[in-house]
């Protein structure tokens, strides 16, 4: 299995990587290292190319919580301490930069639009 492209996390093109789960958080750490990329929770999952698509149609959908989780590998953080996957979970820290896939390897398809939470319940 080998990551081939970025998605976005609601696209129902791909199924949920779920037996393959593992391995798939550790592709993907190991391409965002090689790539310089670092981005939020809440853009791998609202984003438009957010989730990591595999070369066996599944994609990677994490939690907020989880892919701060991930970053917390791909930035090298200290894993010990308890709160510092929080921070990429919903915000970048402060002076950090997000740093999104290269146009080149994300994959568009049309779908229906997915209502995110803010402006589903906005005034």
């Amino acid at each position: 299995m080998r990551l081939i492209g970025w998605a976005n996390w609601h696209d129902p093109n791909y199924a949920e990587s779920v037996e393959n789960k593992e391995l798939a958080i550790e592709l993907t750490i190991e391409y965002m290292k090689e790539m310089g990329l670092k981005f939020t929770g809440t853009y791998h999952q609202g984003g438009q190319y957010g989730a990591p698509v595999f070369d066996n149609d599944e994609k990677l959908c994490l939690s907020q919580r989880g892919w701060g989780e991930l970053m917390v590998y791909v930035m090298d953080l200290d894993v010990f301490d308890f709160f510092t996957y929080l921070v990429w979970a919903w915000f970048t820290p402060h002076g950090e930069e997000q740093i999104f896939p290269d146009e080149s390897v994300c994959i568009f398809n049309e779908f229906p639009p997915v209502p995110d939470f803010f402006t589903k319940f906005a005034a």
